[in-house]
């Protein structure tokens, strides 16, 4: 069988963000293996199915769903094309891309986590760094337009694994708790009341 993320490479789309993650470093993995057997690092390399991960963490606000269903979101007509859309900015594919990779790369650095736990926490390590950067619960492709992502510090994504870590331990640190929508909520609500003590403290 053909895995679903083959049947979308040749859309005008995922063309585009190839190209658009070339400019920035990374390489978008539209034909599989691809830049492997080529011998780029797999730091560099974004796959189709992890930029729809981090889309549907972005853009829908659902870093459970992300985690619990990658292929479906690639299978599902409606889901990708409200993912991938020309009418998006290309920014927002390239903030997307950018800031999963370096959540990954910091996520290994903490010899505390566990693969699973890294697998676990980095669609709300992303949800939380960003949201946290725009000041925004709820983020919409537009929201990236010309929104450089090395603005967002190391010391954001540090600060954004020490805050989603311990939620998750006290929400039970398990699969089933980064798949759940209640963990979502927990780390929504959180946020939510992060940024407004931030505005309030500044004003």
């Amino acid at each position: 069988s053909v895995p679903p993320a083959s049947l979308r490479a040749t859309d005008k789309i995922q063309r585009d963000i190839e190209h658009s993650l070339k400019l920035s470093g990374l390489f978008y993995d539209r034909r599989k293996n691809y830049y492997k057997n080529s011998g780029k690092p797999a730091a560099k390399i974004v796959s189709i199915p992890l930029m729809a991960q981090s889309l549907m963490t972005l853009l829908r606000g659902e870093p459970d769903n992300a985690r619990a269903r990658p292929s479906s979101l690639i299978k599902n007509d409606a889901v990708y094309s409200a993912l991938f859309s020309d009418e998006h900015p290309l920014d927002a594919y390239v903030f997307a891309a950018v800031m999963i990779k370096r959540i990954e790369t910091a996520l290994k650095r903490r010899s505390e986590l566990s693969a699973r736990d890294r697998n676990n926490l980095r669609f709300y390590v992303l949800y939380w760094t960003s949201g946290w950067a725009l000041k925004k619960v709820n983020m919409s492709a537009g929201t990236f337009s010309g929104v450089n992502p090395a603005s967002i510090s190391d010391a954001d994504i540090e600060n954004a694994i020490d805050e989603v870590s311990s939620e998750f331990d006290l929400a039970g640190n398990s699969d089933q708790t980064a798949k759940g929508p209640d963990f979502k909520q927990t780390i929504k609500q959180k946020l939510q009341k992060n940024i407004e003590a931030h505005f309030k403290a500044k004003a």
